[in-house]
C-alpha cells in the first residue's frame, strides 16, 4: 500500500492590509503554520510514505525568506520519521526572473535526501523506492500563461508517461486549473476571464494512466467530476473572505488494489462577512452594534462588513470609528475588521435600496455587452464567463 498526505496552497505570508486590528498578519499566518504542523503530525502518525505539497507554499516569492526556516524545521520532522517530502511550485512560488529562486530551492542545492522542491518541469519522471515498491512520480509545477500552457503541458505529460517505465504506483502532482473544477467565492471576475486560456482539459493529464493525480491551485477541495482519481486538496486554511464559509483541510490518500481518499479537516481562521446592511442619515453606534448581536460569538475572528451608506451616515460612521474599533476589538474580541462602504451620492430621503437594485441591473447589462464583444472565445467559454460574473454579482449585492 502507498500512503500519501496531499496538502496544498498554504499561502504563507498572506496579508489583510485593509483590516483594522492588532497584528492581523501574525494571527493569520500563525494559524496557517498551526494547520501545517497538524498535517505533518498526522502524516507521521499514520506512517505516510509521501507528504505531497501541490503549490503556493508562499503568498509572495519574497515571503519565502520569512517562512522557509520554520517550514524546514517542520519538514525535518517528516524526514526523521522516514516520510518523503515533495513540493511542487505554484504560481505564487515561481519567479519570473531566471536568476531568482524560491528560498526552498536550497534543499535541492544541498541534496538533502528525502525532500525535493520543483520550481520547473522535471527532465524525466522520478522513480522512487518506497518500502520495497517502485513509485513513478510526475511533477508539473505552474506553467505561466505566456508560455502557451496547454500545448506545453500536453507535450510534457505525454513525454513523462512514455518514459516512466515499469513501476508499482504512478502518481502525478500538478499546480494548474482544469475544466470541471468548482470555484470558490474568492475567484474574482477578472481572474475567471484571465484564466480561461490557461484552463486545461483533464484528459491531457492522462488520468487513466495514473493511480492518483494530486492537484493544487483551486482552494476548494474536490474531486473532478468524471475523474475519480483526480483531486484538489484545497487550501489548508482560509486566506481571504471569499472562503469564509469553506471547510479547510488536506487529503489522506491510500493506494492499494484501489484508491481511497479521505478529507482531514483543519481548524481555519474564523471569518464572518455581513452584507445587505443599509445605513441612512439617522445612523448611530447602536444601529451598528445591533447588527452584530445576532452573529453570536465572533471572538478571535476576522470580520468584513459590506454596507450601503448615504453621505450623512458615512460621515457619522467615520466620526465614530474609534468607538466601533473599541466595541469590535475590545468588547467582542475580533482580531481584525474592515467596513467596505457602497457610498451613493444621493439625498438622505432617497430610496437607497432601489438605487442598489438599479446599479445591479446596469452592471449586468454592461457585462453581457462586454462578454459578447470579446473575440477569440467559443460560445461555451462566453457562457462560462457570464455564469461566473453573475455569481459574483449576486454575492456582491446579496441577491
Amino acid at each position: 500500500m502507498l500512503r500519501i498526505v496531499h496538502v496544498s496552497d498554504f499561502h504563507l505570508g498572506v496579508r489583510f492590509k485593509q483590516l483594522i486590528g492588532s497584528d492581523v498578519q501574525s494571527f493569520v499566518n500563525n494559524n496557517i503554520l498551526k494547520n501545517i504542523g497538524y498535517s505533518i503530525r498526522y502524516a507521521i502518525d499514520v506512517d505516510a510514505d509521501l507528504y505531497l505539497v501541490t503549490g503556493d507554499v508562499f503568498n509572495k516569492l519574497y515571503q519565502s525568506l520569512e517562512y522557509s526556516h520554520t517550514l524546514v524545521e517542520y519538514f525535518k520532522e517528516l524526514l526523521d520519521a522516514g516520510v518523503k517530502v515533495f513540493i511542487v511550485a505554484g504560481n505564487h512560488d515561481v519567479p519570473r526572473v531566471k536568476t531568482l529562486h524560491n528560498a526552498l530551492y536550497i534543499v535541492n542545492k544541498l541534496g538533502v535526501e528525502g525532500i525535493s522542491f520543483f520550481e520547473g518541469p522535471h527532465k524525466k519522471p522520478l522513480v522512487i523506492d518506497v518500502n520495497g515498491s517502485r513509485l513513478g512520480l510526475v511533477v508539473l509545477p505552474y506553467v505561466h500563461i505566456l508560455d502557451h500552457p496547454r500545448e506545453k503541458i500536453s507535450r510534457y505529460v505525454r513525454d513523462m508517461v512514455e518514459g516512466i517505465g515499469d513501476v508499482d504506483y504512478k502518481v502525478m502532482a500538478a499546480h494548474l486549473d482544469v475544466f470541471g473544477a468548482k470555484y470558490s467565492e474568492s475567484d474574482s471576475l477578472i481572474r475567471s476571464f484571465y484564466m480561461l486560456p490557461y484552463r486545461v482539459n483533464p484528459d491531457i493529464l492522462y488520468p487513466d494512466y495514473f493511480d492518483y493525480v494530486a492537484l493544487g491551485h483551486i482552494h476548494l477541495g474536490q474531486s473532478i467530476q468524471g475523474y475519480p482519481n483526480m483531486w484538489y486538496s484545497g487550501s489548508i486554511d482560509r486566506v481571504n473572505f471569499g472562503e469564509a464559509a469553506q471547510r479547510k483541510g488536506f487529503l489522506h490518500v491510500d493506494i492499494d488494489s484501489g484508491l481511497r481518499v479521505n478529507f482531514i479537516e483543519t481548524e481555519p481562521v474564523k471569518m464572518f462577512v455581513l452584507r445587505g446592511l443599509v445605513y441612512k442619515r439617522v445612523f448611530s453606534l447602536n444601529d451598528f452594534v445591533s447588527d452584530f448581536e445576532e452573529l453570536g460569538s465572533i471572538e478571535n475572528s476576522l470580520l468584513k462588513v459590506e454596507a450601503v451608506f448615504d453621505r450623512d451616515a458615512w460621515e457619522r460612521y467615520r466620526s465614530l470609528v474609534a468607538r466601533v474599533r473599541e466595541y469590535l476589538l475590545d468588547v467582542r474580541g475580533v482580531k481584525g475588521f474592515v467596513v467596505i462602504p457602497k457610498f451613493l451620492h444621493v439625498s438622505s430621503a432617497a430610496d437607497i435600496e432601489r438605487f442598489v437594485e438599479l446599479e445591479q441591473g446596469w452592471i449586468v447589462e454592461r457585462l453581457k455587452e462586454y462578454i459578447n464583444s470579446l473575440m477569440g472565445f467559443s460560445q461555451e467559454e462566453r457562457e462560462l464567463m457570464l455564469d461566473r460574473a453573475m455569481k459574483i454579482i449576486k454575492e456582491s449585492f446579496g441577491g
